[in-house]
């Protein structure tokens, strides 16, 4: 009977092997074996109530029995019971100290109570009996991993991996190990390898997705959460890390809904809030990462990322002396984060502290490897004094980094381009920009706005006449506030280094934001029109236009000065000309101008894609804001660019005066003291005209 019952046993059918042992047991209740072996089937059949009750008669039977203690000690751990569980294990080694499986079981007990020194200890005594032990490996290499000494831990968890390739958990941690060594492809391959045994395993596939994340394989790791989404679990971690992949790919609208899907099941995740916020923050949404950002820092000041990307979107959003008095207090800690310290630098740039941003940006430089964007700040800042030498042997440092993305690589290209220039190699220079990857321009970005379409299929032109623009009231609703000053500009033309200038200005308030924020406002008050739908306008309707834009304009602007000059650098096309007129018919348009040929050069130093098209487009735009001029009568102050080169501070204060504001000498000072690194001197283009002969001709 005994051989048919462990035949039973061999083979799983558990049902029949316990009722033969159990036959046994009537004949002889006291025989150790016997009750050993229903002991196991119990286990089988997860009955640990009686499993623990049979092999306890066997122990008090047979005390002396090693391998008695050993089965009840894995009784009292199935039932979570590690304490009588680690006495139990202890006793088996105490009977026979080579017991190698009860001295590894002793290190996963300890494991579990997160004694990793203990544990360690353990595993290296079940070692010493058994060399080849993998499951004392394994323990060993957790052991290690958790006490941070994951490059031992590697050379034991590959050793268990050769004894037991089949072994999902042994793959599992050394995947862990991997990652723990930023060594993300080969983790990934180590749960693949896992999840070829366990398919199911909610955590592998979770740690998969991990790595395939980090190895740029976004869509495998979605593959990845949605397999565990399709098992029915929908934790924080699952929910919140496929937003973050959806985001990744470019679905939006998806992860915003995953994000706060995440936060409906576990609210309090300051990790998945903080991820959401990081989310707005990188779809230039400032003001709603801010939202989302201030409660986390004002609950948990422990928390210096969540207090480095306030200070980041409080940069963005203007907010200088918040973002300052937020960065501080992470440049105490004892390793201060190197992005904090890129961030103060900025700060203090945009305060024209050069000298106390040098420093900074000085220290980030001295680094055995410095950022990427500080060495790239120092580009730009040698560019703008024009210290091509210093610039020379920077990018050469630059061209050797590995771990550039596709838009700093651009942006260090470029600047390689403006020394090539400097140093009169234009060949050169052309063919290191014909290198790069191309952008679209934020002119031509404007041109394809699906919602910047014209209404009523009639051209905007057809409001530009004075018979038609002239008719209309010359004052609007009063709504309590001054109309303001928009920008008409160009790429290339010297928009940024203007506006920076009149930042300075007391009397002005600038807004210059992220393209999102611009495009809501353009959609509200600069929608092309024509003659029908501007004419037929009511009063409300204008007011309501207008209450419109100064609340989309609250979002990147807050709060709003009564008593500046409000100034809205938001990119415009020559269209909407005539509905700002009819918006805002006391506005001032400042329109800045440069000759066309030396444009397009900066626009080849920008890296624009489609020269030609930009050209085309350009003189298009030129004819219908001339046709503007002379029909919608805006307050045109016009600044020509060249002249700005010349006599820079003739023209500030004549445009200063034009404004109507008194004169400010830090507007000049300011000018004076910055460049953009794409605007180069005037006349460049003649270096230019063998390679942008069509595009010339274009403009001509």
């Amino acid at each position: 009977m005994i051989e048919q019952a462990l035949e039973h046993y061999r083979a799983g059918r558990w049902s029949e092997a316990e009722s033969l042992f159990r036959q046994m047991l009537e004949d002889e209740p006291d025989n150790p074996e016997v009750l050993f072996m229903l002991s196991l089937v119990c286990r089988q059949q997860n009955d640990l109530d009686e499993a623990a009750e049979h092999i306890g008669r066997a122990v008090q039977i047979h005390p002396q029995n090693a391998t008695y203690h050993h089965a009840l000690g894995s009784v009292a751990l199935q039932r979570q019971d590690l304490p009588d569980a680690l006495a139990a294990f202890g006793k088996a080694v105490d009977l026979d100290p080579n017991y190698t499986e009860a001295q590894t079981a002793i290190a996963y007990c300890h494991l579990l109570n997160r004694d990793y020194a203990t544990a360690e200890n353990a595993a290296r005594i079940a070692l010493r009996a058994k060399p080849d032990h993998a499951p004392a490996l394994v323990n060993l290499g957790i052991a290690l991993l958790e006490q941070e000494q994951a490059a031992n831990a590697i050379g034991y968890l590959q050793q268990a991996v050769q004894l037991e390739p089949e072994n999902a958990g042994a793959q599992m941690q050394l995947g862990r190990a991997f990652m723990s060594r930023n060594q993300a492809a080969f983790a990934a391959q180590c749960f693949k390898n896992a999840l070829e045994r366990s398919p199911s395993n909610i955590e592998l596939l979770q740690l998969h997705a991990n790595a395939r994340e980090k190895i740029g394989d976004f869509e495998g790791a979605v593959e990845n959460y949605r397999s565990v989404l399709d098992q029915g679990v929908e934790t924080a971690d699952t929910l919140g890390g496929l937003a973050r992949l959806t985001a990744r790919i470019g679905d939006g609208r998806a992860a915003e809904n995953l994000f706060l899907r995440a936060l409906h099941v576990a609210p309090d995740r300051h990790d998945v809030r903080l991820s959401y916020a990081r989310y707005l923050y990188e779809q230039e949404r400032y003001r709603d990462a801010y939202s989302r950002l201030r409660p986390i820092v004002e609950s948990d000041a422990d928390l210096p990322k969540a207090g480095l990307l306030l200070a980041e979107t409080a940069f963005h959003l203007g907010r200088i002396d918040e973002a300052l008095n937020l960065v501080k207090p992470l440049l105490t800690a004892a390793d201060v984060p190197a992005d904090a310290r890129l961030l103060l630098a900025r700060i203090l740039f945009a305060q024209s502290e050069n000298a106390a941003a040098v420093s900074q940006l000085d220290k980030l430089l001295a680094m055995d490897t410095p950022p990427v964007e500080a060495q790239l700040l120092q580009l730009a800042r040698l560019s703008v004094t024009q210290d091509w030498s210093a610039a020379s042997d920077l990018l050469a440092q630059l061209r050797r980094r590995p771990d550039l993305t596709a838009s700093q690589r651009r942006r260090v290209s470029c600047v390689d381009a403006q020394v090539m220039h400097h140093q009169e190699k234009y060949q050169s220079a052309w063919e290191r920009l014909l290198a790069v990857s191309h952008v679209l321009a934020d002119t031509m970005k404007i041109r394809s706005e699906v919602p910047l379409r014209v209404e009523q299929n009639q051209p905007a032109e057809t409001a530009m006449s004075r018979e038609v623009a002239w008719s209309w009231p010359p004052q609007a609703p009063d709504d309590g506030r001054a109309d303001p000053v928009f920008l008409f500009a160009w790429p290339g033309s010297g928009r940024r280094r203007l506006l920076s200038a009149l930042r300075w200005h007391p009397q002005i308030q600038l807004v210059d934001d992220s393209a999102v924020r611009q495009s809501e406002r353009r959609l509200a008050v600069s929608h092309p029109q024509g003659r029908d739908p501007l004419s037929n306008l009511r009063e409300a309707d204008i007011l309501l236009a207008r209450r419109r834009y100064w609340k989309k304009l609250k979002s990147s602007l807050s709060p709003l000065r009564q008593d500046a000059m409000l100034v809205d650098g938001m990119w415009l096309t020559a269209e909407s000309l005539p509905s700002i007129y009819r918006y805002f018919p006391q506005a001032k348009m400042i329109v800045l101008t440069r000759n066309a040929k030396d444009m397009a050069v900066s626009w080849m130093f920008e890296a624009y894609a489609d020269l030609e098209d930009m050209a085309e487009y350009y003189t298009a735009q030129l004819d219908l804001l001339t046709q503007s001029q002379a029909g919608v009568p805006l307050k045109y102050l016009t600044v020509e660019h060249e002249e700005l080169q010349r006599n820079p501070g003739d023209v500030l204060r004549n445009l200063t005066t034009e404004l109507g504001l008194a004169w400010h000498q830090g507007v000049e000072d300011v000018y004076a003291g910055t460049r953009e690194a794409h605007i180069l001197p005037i006349n460049s283009w003649q270096f230019y005209s063998d390679w942008l002969d069509s595009v010339f001709v274009s403009l001509d």
